[in-house]
Formats: C-alpha cells, structure tokens, sequence
C-alpha cells in the first residue's frame, strides 16, 4: 500500500518503520510543511491509499477535513480533538469517506479497557475510583486519551467521572492505573507499556533504536571480550605483593553498586556492568531507562538462572521495579555505595551530584581526520563500517570527517562507493530541519537505518532505497551548525581543510563543542601525528587506522579493555580517563610494612636540587 505518515514523534516514526519492513511504501509529510493541512492537496493525494496522522490536538483536525473532502482514508491516533467528534463525524458520513480512530491501538490497553468496565461496577457499592496516568515529557496533551477513555468507560458504568492525576516525566512510554479505593480494601488495575511494540502493532509493528544483527554482534562481542580480559585476572583476596618494598595490595568489594544504563545499548551495557561488579563480589541495583527495562528484565532471567545454577543469591543482582522512576533512580544512586552512570549526561551530572562515589562518562562527538598519506580506500571502508554499526548507537561512532584538501575529493568518492550518498544544499537543509528542527536532536531520528531518515527528511532520489549513511557538507562548528555535534545516527558530516595543521585546529574546535575528553581517530602513515594529537587534543583516545567505534571500547586487535563505557577525564567533567573495567569496582587495602634498615635512606638537600642550583648558579 502507498501510506502518508502525517507527524513522525515517538510512535509515528515506529508506525513508519515496520510498515516500510512490511513492504509497504510509505511517506512522510511534517508537520512543518503541512500547516492548516496546505499540503493535502487533491494531487499530493492521489496516488495514497491511506494517511496516518500522528501529530497533535491543533493540527489533526485540519487534516482529518482535508482527507474528508478528498475521501481518502485516514487512520488517527492522535489524541485530544474528542470534543469535535461529533462533528467528525457528520462530515464523515455526508462525504462517504472512512475514518479509523483510538485513543489506543494497543490490543493489552483494549483488554484493559474491558476490565475496567468490569471493575467500574464497584463503584456503585461505595468504591471511589482515581486515575492515574504517567508519559514522557513530549507528549502534548494532558490527560492522555487512553486516560480519557478510561473515565468515560468508569462513568458510563459508575455514573461518576473520576479525576485523572497526569505526570510527565523523562522517557517514560505510558503507564495508566485505576485505582477503585473504599475503607476496606483498594483495587489497582495497571497498563504498563514496556515499549511502543503494542502501540504500533496494530497500525504496524516496533523496531525499537539500532537493528537486531548488530545488536547481537555487539553483545556477543563485548561480554566474550570481557570476559578474556578478566580471566585470570585478581579480583579476591591478595593481589599483588612486593615483598623488596613491603608492599600487600588486597583485593575488597566497594559494595553495592547502583548502576545507571542507557537505551541505545540496553544489553550490552548492563551485562558488562554485572560482570565487573561480581568479578569483584560487589551486589548491583540496576537503573534501566525506560525503553530498555524490558530488555534488561529478560537479560535478569538468564542471569538468575546462572546464579541459581551455582548457587549464589539471585538477589546480587536486581533491578528498580518497573516503571522506573527519576526519584526512584536518584534514591538509589543516594543509597548506594557506588554509582556508575553511562548514556544520558543528566543521569551522569545527576550520579556526580548525588553523594555518593560515582563514575560517569562524557558524551561522544568523534570526528576522524584524514591525512594526505592515508590509504584512502581502507580509511574510508572503516569509516562507513563504523558508521553504519547499529544504526550509530554508540558513542564512538564517528560523527565528523575532516579530509586533507589534498585528498579530499578521492575519499569522498570511496565513501559514495561504500554506500553514502552526497546530499545536496537543500537537501541538507531539510535533513538539518527535521533533525534539528527544535533545537535538539529529534528522537525521530536516532539510530534508524538511513533510507527512514531519508524518508523523514522527504529525501526521495532513487539512491536513497538503498543507502548506508548521509553524507552533508560541513564548514562550520557550533550550535548554528549542528551537523559538527553528536548525532547518533548514520549522518556523517564532510569538512574539507587546506593541511594537517588546519585539520587538527578544526578538531579541537569540534570536541570543544562537544564531545571533549572521550577521542580523536586518525587515518595516517605519519605515526609522529598520532603522537601529536595525544599531546594536544583535549581527548583520551587516539585511535589510530582503525574502525573507531569498533577499537574505542576494546578490540582483540588493540590493547584497550573491553568496555561500553569510556571516561573522558577531566575534559569531559568526568572522574576517569581510562575504560570503565573491574579495578574500578573494587577497594584496594594497602599492608605496609616497614623497609629494611639498609634500604633506608633519606635524600639531602644536593641529591634533590643539586642540579637546579648548580644549572642556575644559586
């Protein structure tokens, strides 16, 4: 079928992404370019066989009477415009044309609608009914139309309209309660939408951030690497003696270790987090965000299953209950002994202002540079490996080239070959106003496949079915151009500069914007320029020829440690400069005991200035 998809937030962009996995065509028209519905046109609809709106209270009307007139069918979920439904609906019926609408398309919420329609006959025997319903910060209109429904269904059967509490808070996907309360006892009925796989599964179905092969890979390549890397490794007991110095480094557990994760990397992140904490019998509370609760509850099962197998406590490792909450989450960073934070630079600025011993990590921003000796061919198929990875989830995915002039123009066409596509001054421009448009980087966007940003974008040359990553042309550095930030997704942008010099200035300007402290990749057979850029750049890493979200956080061919979670020093406010790995988990006590007497020697003055002195005639 040909769908238009008016509006791609949070659960727009998931209808657009399964029904294009289901072979459906599908377009996006934004809100931008369709006020009052002007772009709704006669011709503009033609050839579409159903619209989709998801986008809010204001605009949705307007659309649904323009597809009225032209009767094409359109199917709503977008809340808040119920008041006008009787009015709908005689346009509806005198035009002959078809209109699908819901508060919800969630088959869970309908059953739970059922039910409270059951529940609801308590309330003439003296139950007082409340509801209760939580969203994330971007949903516009409050009280939810789920939130609604429930209160008209109460009513109908209970002849009373209970009052609706609303919450807007962090990522949360939408949680509702009916609570039917009397002086004896309370019923609690509970929707919880772990993920937006209900919502869409009806018009279509969730893909969730990145894509399955590459979620698989990571996971398994990150916890075997680890996990070479702390075999054999002393984590219990004596770990080091220097028996000539009188030295005892003992090996103890920091305790419990509050550990916050982010959603790009749901799995992955967390499972390396509770390998290290055990690997130094610490007990872990993990804090998931709300989009990978569901994913981190599966990856617990496993887990406990393990622990029971050899008999340790289950409870060494827990998570918050779901829906987890910003209180809940800042309560236990409060009560823990240690906190690690990685994903969102709230959590981490939120887990340094606890109270509480904390690691967090900076944010990425990679930008590469590549060199006039550079074997272009490889530099440029590393690049687009790295970049195209799990849809750029990772925080080392490289964001920004930065070519020597002199061989800028070859490695442009090598990254075309390995599958970018050159965007255009105005298709750059409706790239950067749907990415960026409010002043942010749009959920929309982040970790989809290349041909969905495309079709967000309304990018629509043929190239665009097929392309791995979006290549947009870059001069500039800073908020007003904010392809040179952090983009998370397979947009990569192009600087051209006249020399090395000009490139390795260009940089510090980057990581100055953001991304400061966490790395720098180079392309180069000039080892001396890596040297330089680990004497100058504000960056812990300098990855050298290498894929650089691949080597950032530990591969079998480099010497870093396996890990997702890079410090970035004080550059990036952050309390390490190292990989996150198990010593970080761990208390060392030191035995000292005293030298022996022939070992015992205090320096004089002339030992230790003697040839200042005598350099400088004092």
């Amino acid at each position: 079928m040909n769908l238009l998809l008016i509006g791609h937030g949070k659960t727009g962009s998931l209808v657009g992404n399964v029904a294009r996995e289901r072979g459906h065509n599908v377009q996006v028209l934004s809100s931008r370019d369709n006020e009052q519905a002007r772009a709704l046109t006669a011709d503009r609809l033609r050839d579409i066989d159903v619209i989709i709106d998801f986008t809010n209270p204001d605009a949705v009307l307007e659309n649904m009477r323009a597809c009225i007139r032209h009767k094409k069918a359109i199917v709503v979920g977008t809340t808040g415009w119920y008041q006008h439904l009787p009015e709908i609906e005689r346009q509806v019926l005198e035009a002959k044309a078809s209109l699908l609408f819901g508060s919800n398309f969630s088959v869970g919420v309908n059953v739970f609608f059922e039910i409270a329609a059951a529940a609801a006959l308590g309330v003439p025997l003296g139950y007082i009914p409340r509801i209760v319903e939580r969203h994330h910060m971007q949903k516009k209109d409050a009280p939810s139309g789920t939130a609604v429904s429930i209160q008209r269904i109460v009513a109908e059967v209970g002849n009373t309209n209970p009052e609706i509490a609303s919450v807007r808070e962090g990522d949360t996907v939408g949680t509702h309660v009916l609570l039917l309360d009397d002086p004896h006892d309370t019923m609690m009925l509970v929707h919880d939408a772990k993920n937006r796989l209900g919502f869409a599964e009806c018009a279509v179905r969730d893909t969730g951030l990145g894509n399955v092969p590459d979620k698989i890979a990571k996971n398994r390549r990150k916890t075997m690497g680890l996990l070479r890397d702390l075999r054999g490794a002393k984590s219990v007991g004596v770990i080091a003696e220097d028996h000539a110095n009188g030295l005892i480094e003992i090996a103890r557990p920091v305790g419990v270790v509050a550990a916050i994760t982010p959603s790009t990397n749901p799995a992955a992140t967390p499972a390396n987090n509770i390998i290290n904490a055990l690997k130094g019998r610490n007990a872990i509370i993990l804090a998931p965000s709300p989009k990978g609760a569901s994913t981190l509850a599966l990856l617990l099962r496993y887990v406990h299953a393990e622990l029971d197998r050899i008999r340790a406590p289950g409870d060494l490792v827990q998570m918050l209950d779901q829906p987890v909450s910003r209180e809940q989450t800042f309560e236990l960073m409060r009560q823990a002994d240690l906190v690690v934070a990685t994903g969102s630079q709230t959590n981490v600025r939120a887990a340094y202002s606890s109270g509480t011993p904390a690691i967090g990590v900076g944010a990425g921003n990679v930008a590469v540079i590549v060199d006039e000796t550079a074997d272009v061919a490889d530099a440029a198929r590393k690049i687009a490996s790295s970049k195209i990875f799990d849809n750029a989830t990772s925080c080392s995915s490289e964001n920004s080239v930065i070519a020597v002039a002199a061989i800028a123009d070859q490695l442009l066409a090598a990254l075309v070959r390995e599958g970018g596509v050159i965007l255009d001054a105005e298709e750059t421009r409706r790239l950067e106003d749907e990415m960026f448009g409010e002043g942010k980087l749009a959920n929309a966007v982040i970790a989809q496949d290349a041909p969905a940003i495309a079709a967000i974008a309304g990018l629509v040359r043929s190239e665009m079915d097929s392309v791995r990553f979006l290549i947009v042309d870059e001069a500039g550095v800073g908020a007003e151009h904010p392809f040179s930030g952090e983009k998370l997704s397979p947009v990569l942008a192009f600087y051209r500069v006249a020399d090395f010099d000009a490139a390795t200035k260009l940089a510090t300007g980057i990581l100055g914007y953001q991304g400061a402290g966490h790395s720098i990749g180079l392309h180069s057979r000039e080892p001396a320029r890596a040297l330089m850029l680990g004497h100058t750049l504000p960056v812990c890493r300098v990855i050298v020829n290498q894929a650089h979200c691949f080597a950032t956080g530990g591969s079998y061919d480099n010497a870093l440690p396996f890990s997702l979670s890079m410090g970035c020093g004080t550059w990036g406010g952050n309390s390490i400069s190292d990989n996150l790995n198990y010593r970080h988990f761990l208390n060392i006590t030191r035995v000292v005991h005293p030298l022996a007497a022939e070992r015992v020697r205090e320096p004089t003055e002339d030992d230790l200035f003697g040839d200042y002195r005598r350099r400088h005639r004092i």
